[in-house]
């Protein structure tokens, strides 16, 4: 499920980082369709778990966002 989430964000051409705390960050928050921005909310600790561990094909770990070009998502404790 989680695969699918980030699969679909990307698709939609936003990146996703996992940050300390449990956090989930993304460039472009306000091109997440509402359904998809639901279903991150619901799933996000599992969502932030692939993202950290993820080293290899289209779920790497995105290089960092500069804190000017990301928005908090879900900054919500871990």
């Amino acid at each position: 499920m989680a695969a699918d989430l980030i699969g679909q964000a990307t698709a939609a051409g936003v990146l996703l980082e996992a940050r300390d705390g449990g956090r989930l960050w993304a460039d472009k928050p306000g091109c997440l369709p509402p359904a998809l921005r639901d279903s991150l909310a619901a799933h996000r600790a599992t969502v932030v778990a692939l993202l950290a561990e993820a080293t290899f094909g289209p779920f790497r770990k995105p290089p960092h966002i500069p804190p000017r070009a990301r928005a908090a998502l879900f900054d919500l404790p871990g």
